[in-house]
This record gives C-alpha cells, sequence and structure tokens, in this order.
C-alpha cells in the first residue's frame, strides 16, 4: 500500500517546521510587505505515479518542489491550461464539493526519448471537449528545488514521475509545498 498526503497542513500541525521550511524568496518579500494575503500553505508527500486530477484552485499558487528520494530520478510533472477552458473543463452543475475537480481526466506516457506526453482519457470527455482541449496544455516538470507559478483559476494536474525508467519500480517520493495567496485588495 503507498500513502498520498495531499493538502497537509503541517507548518501549522508541526512544531519547528515553519523555521525551516521557508516561502519561496518571491513571496517573501510580498508577505513582509503585506501585499498579499496567505491562505494556506499545503505540503504534497508522495511516491512515483501519485496523482492530483485536474483541478483548479481560487488562489494564486507557488508550488515548489521542497525534497525528493533521489533528485536525478524523481520529480513532479504539471499540466495546466488557461481558464478560458473552463467550459469544456469544468464539471456540470451537479452540486457537487468537488466543483473546482474536472470530470476530464489525463494521463501521462513516456515518450520513446524519455519525455512525457499528456494523453485524454477518450471515455471521460466527449469530442468537443477533446477538440477544444487538444494541443492547449502547458507542461513542465519540477525537480527538487524547482518552483513554479500556477496562476488563479488556471486548471492542472500534478504527478509524481521517475525521470528514468528504471526508477519506476524503485519505490522513491516526492514532497512539495503550495504556498496559496492573494494580492490585498483582491
Amino acid at each position: 500500500m503507498q500513502l498520498y498526503l495531499a493538502q497537509w497542513r503541517a507548518r501549522d500541525e508541526v512544531p519547528g517546521l515553519e523555521e525551516l521550511v521557508k516561502p519561496p524568496p518571491v513571496l517573501t518579500p510580498l508577505l513582509e510587505n503585506s501585499a498579499v494575503d496567505l491562505y494556506q500553505t499545503s505540503f504534497f508527500v508522495g511516491p512515483s505515479a501519485a496523482v492530483t486530477p485536474l483541478h483548479y484552485d481560487p488562489y494564486y499558487n507557488l508550488y515548489n518542489v521542497y525534497a525528493s528520494s533521489a533528485p536525478s530520478a524523481h520529480a513532479k510533472h504539471f499540466v495546466l491550461f488557461p481558464p478560458s477552458l473552463s467550459e469544456y473543463l469544468s464539471r456540470a452543475d451537479d452540486g457537487s464539493i468537488m466543483r473546482n475537480t474536472s470530470p476530464v481526466e489525463l494521463h501521462l506516457r513516456r515518450t520513446d526519448d524519455g519525455e512525457f506526453e499528456v494523453g485524454l482519457d477518450e471515455g471521460s470527455a466527449p469530442a468537443r471537449v477533446r477538440d477544444a482541449v487538444r494541443g492547449s496544455g502547458l507542461s513542465c516538470v519540477l525537480r527538487e528545488g524547482d518552483t513554479l507559478f500556477v496562476p488563479r483559476r488556471w486548471w492542472h494536474r500534478v504527478e509524481n514521475v521517475a525521470l528514468r525508467e528504471e526508477s519506476t519500480s524503485g519505490g522513491g517520493w516526492t514532497a512539495g509545498v503550495g504556498w496559496w495567496f492573494l494580492p490585498r485588495g483582491a
């Protein structure tokens, strides 16, 4: 059995962790000058192949890959879609508490050259959605120490990945920290 801790508020729960895990340098002066309000700091710790499904957040996010079991072998893959695709990615207004999570399922495939290709599960989306989304995603791999800015209301999916084929069976892990914030007056 594998465990994936998602949205764990470790800085609030583990004494001393606040001194160890600091905000990304770009965020620090904004916090010190009260230019932004920090909504939440969340940890995401899990093994290779752990997935956070396609969703959007109501806040800006600076996501930092804080640590991994082997920095040259394990990382996090992000794919992002702009809010302009919300009409295709949104869940029907069915009263679900997961309104910000898309029913569209994506998957990663490793190409022959070792890169990652994002695919769409055809059973999770009608043809009009597949056509609208195809080629619209922005994709990147974050390694230990890397930080990504995720704009407010942008759709994103995150998967822990093994960077080399031989690393997939090694049980590696990554730990990331999301810093969710809003500018004052937003």
